[in-house]
């Protein structure tokens, strides 16, 4: 048998397909089936790229999160005050939550996964960690410049990350209130006022 074309537009292709039928059916009744009919593709094709539904969850959370890792990378190169950082890092994620909203739901169905999968809950574990380092690591630096008063940066890291999950969270159970970018903007504001000198 020949072997499939491997390109990164096919695997996008492929990836966009399951997350239309995750959106649509939910991750736990979505079937391989499922997404090589949403695709286009043959099985063979899919499987080429996939081997299972969980290497295309994992794929797809690596997807989702990829912007924010960015964002991390120039809060940890920036030369701003750690404030304007953050302020920076609040926003970008807001924007990214926003052009991603249709896919909120499926992104906590992958937080209910976790509670039962290992290959997800590492994955997830491994972007809250290098999440909670860069915020440590700029409001320690924020403590240094004396932008912030001393804190425990630790612990200010671990509120400013709840804060943000708490967000989304609470989006999920009630969208009335809309758009929830400014509420990530408003709420980031209300800590970093809490925290500077």
């Amino acid at each position: 048998m020949p072997r499939p074309d491997v390109s990164e537009e096919r695997r996008a292709q492929i990836l966009d397909a399951a997350l239309r039928v995750f959106a649509r059916q939910g991750l736990y009744e979505t079937r391989m089936d499922d997404i090589v009919a949403e695709s286009g593709l043959s099985k063979g094709a899919l499987y080429w790229y996939f081997k299972s539904k969980d290497a295309i969850i994992t794929a797809i959370l690596e997807q989702l999160f990829a912007g924010s890792m960015g964002g991390l990378g120039a809060l940890a190169e920036s030369t701003e005050p750690a404030d304007a950082c953050l302020a920076a890092l609040a926003a970008g994620i807001a924007e990214d939550i926003a052009a991603t909203a249709q896919l909120r739901p499926v992104l906590f169905e992958f937080y209910a996964i976790a509670g039962r999968d290992e290959g997800v809950r590492q994955f997830l574990k491994g972007y809250y960690d290098t999440f909670l380092a860069a915020i440590e690591a700029t409001v320690r630096r924020g403590v240094a410049e004396g932008t912030f008063r001393p804190i425990d940066s630790a612990a200010a890291a671990a509120v400013i990350v709840a804060a943000f999950e708490g967000l989304l969270l609470l989006q999920i159970i009630d969208p009335a209130p809309g758009d929830l970018g400014p509420r990530f903007v408003a709420a980031a504001e209300l800590l970093f006022a809490g925290m500077r000198v």
